[in-house]
């Protein structure tokens, strides 16, 4: 009876023993409801969000909805738990929900943007109109009046003002709308889908090609001052016509990843897909070497070439402007000094000359003043002194 009361003890410690152990995993396994999670939001949204890992965007939403003091508790409540919490995809219903309410916090701000941040605007608007009329002047003078004098410098001018027509009209616009807003644009059209990859696209496109025309244009420069002879037989308006084609291609080229980078789902804004980070940031990087760091290595060595060898033409020019001007005031003395002593000679052999006066000058100085005048006879140089007095 003693054994089989042990025994029984022992089945019924096992099995407590194995419910319990059922249980710990059942509860690590099983993740809290849906509900613990909203509570867990609305008692503190932003320590939840720094708690789950979530980035800053991620926070903004219930920081900017609890900072307006204006939404309904459940509009903040849903909107809060659509944007934090993240544990499942979210269905149709919930997407159209949040894109209405993200719509009409974006409406409710104009107002509030406007008055805040006018100066920026103005800024933007300024810079925006400035470039658009500048780059459309330009590319008029080019190709109206300038088509006669036709050079390579003007085809790659052409190129970089259109490159940079293409960046007031689209990159200033959208780099204003996105800092002004903190957003990108959004809707819930197709042509959105379409606009937002196209736009950043061409936002790309313009600033590359843009770079490497004045890449272009400082290669030019060099080859013209320091290989004048090459330059006139490579800098033709044929090669620089293809190579602006080049450049372009290049550019399109660059800027490809931006359709695959940009998506707006659902009506979203216009962003980098949160599955790509790495892979932007990786094309970041490549543009970073390749568009910015490259070129301007390359032109501060190429034009700091163009400099020393400015410098070393205007030396030399200069050694040769002061020898020519040395040379040439020598020779204007010296011409003047056969005019003078031929005045006196003439003067001499006038029929009123008073030679009394003459013998009174000192010989030296006749001698002096006598001496190297030369006068042509029969094609013979001799010298006027000696003709002199032989004729007394």
């Amino acid at each position: 009876m003693a054994n089989l009361t042990v025994f029984s003890a022992a089945v019924l410690w096992l099995i407590t023993t194995g419910i319990a152990q059922e249980t710990t995993i059942a509860d690590e396994i099983t993740e809290p409801p849906i509900d613990q999670y909203m509570v867990w939001v609305l008692a503190n949204p932003v320590q939840f969000s720094k708690n789950m890992g979530y980035s800053f965007n991620d926070v903004n939403c219930p920081l900017y909805l609890l900072y307006q003091l204006k939404w309904p508790f459940h509009v903040i409540r849903c909107v809060c738990f659509l944007n934090c919490v993240g544990i499942r995809e979210l269905t149709q219903e919930e997407y159209d929900f949040r894109y209405q309410v993200t719509k009409e916090i974006r409406q409710s701000n104009v107002p509030t943007i406007l008055r805040r941040k006018w100066h920026w605007i103005l800024l933007y608007t300024v810079f925006t109109a400035l470039g658009i009329i500048g780059n459309i002047t330009l590319i008029i003078v080019i190709f109206k009046f300038l088509s006669k004098k036709k050079s390579s410098t003007n085809v790659l001018i052409a190129s970089i003002a259109v490159s940079d027509l293409l960046a007031s009209l689209i990159c200033l616009p959208i780099t204003a709308y996105e800092g002004i807003l903190g957003a990108g644009f959004m809707g819930r059209h197709i042509m959105m889908l379409v606009l937002c990859k196209m736009v950043h696209f061409l936002y790309y496109t313009s600033f590359t090609c843009s770079i490497l025309s004045m890449l272009a244009m400082g290669i030019e420069r060099f080859l013209v001052i320091c290989f004048p002879l090459r330059a006139a037989s490579i800098m033709t308006i044929g090669n620089m016509k293809k190579g602006v084609g080049c450049i372009w291609l290049l550019a399109a080229a660059n800027a490809s990843p931006a359709f695959y980078l940009y998506t707006q789902d659902n009506g979203e804004p216009c962003k980098v897909s949160i599955y790509e980070r790495r892979t932007y940031q990786a094309y970041m990087g490549w543009n970073l070497f390749t568009v910015y760091t490259a070129p301007a290595l390359i032109l501060t060595y190429i034009y700091s070439r163009v400099v020393l060898t400015l410098k070393q033409s205007i030396d030399v020019t200069r050694d040769m402007r002061t020898k020519n001007n040395a040379e040439s005031d020598t020779k204007v003395e010296d011409d003047e000094d056969i005019r003078g002593r031929k005045q006196f000679r003439d003067r001499c052999s006038e029929s009123n000359f008073d030679s009394d006066k003459f013998k009174a000058i000192p010989d030296r100085v006749c001698k002096s003043i006598w001496n190297q005048v030369i006068r042509e006879e029969d094609g013979k140089a001799i010298n006027d002194d000696d003709d002199f007095y032989a004729e007394e």
